[in-house]
């Protein structure tokens, strides 16, 4: 069997220029990378459907920036499909999914006023100081009541 007949592997072992032996993720590892992140799996999953431990996966990144780039686009597709169904959720009237959006995609904050001089209500109670127990005395009756 030759080379040009056997199955592209996603990443294989090759010796470089200085006869040290790296791994190298060929055009069907980029495809997987890729795959994998858009679905959310972790990176070390990730290096492991590569055959390879996470500290290599990072090294593989470090030296092959087509790597890192075909797990950044699998996360921007990740991170649109959520916002897609976050936004989805909320335009159904899912009330936590609204107010995560608001919170995660427009800086809204519990406790803070809104910018730009929105119309939030404010409503301020007073409560008076303490009375002392001759003052209270004075307002309500508090001599024993007779048996009748």
């Amino acid at each position: 069997m030759t080379d040009e007949s056997k199955p592209e592997l996603p990443s294989r072992r090759v010796v470089n220029a200085e006869g040290k032996s790296e791994w190298r993720v060929g055009r069907r590892g980029l495809k997987v990378v890729e795959e994998l992140a858009a679905r959310g799996v972790a990176i070390p999953t990730i290096a492991k459907a590569l055959r390879m431990g996470k500290e290599t996966f990072r090294r593989v990144r470090d030296r092959q920036p087509e790597v890192q780039e075909a797990l950044d686009r699998g996360r921007a597709i990740e991170h649109d499909r959520l916002v897609a169904k976050l936004h989805e959720l909320a335009m159904d009237g899912n009330v936590t999914a609204v107010i995560f959006a608001l919170k995660a995609r427009h800086s809204y904050r519990e406790g803070e006023p809104l910018e730009g001089g929105g119309s939030a209500v404010q409503v301020n109670i007073n409560l008076p100081s303490a009375m002392t127990p001759e003052d209270y005395r004075k307002m309500v009756d508090v001599t024993p009541k007779g048996d009748g």
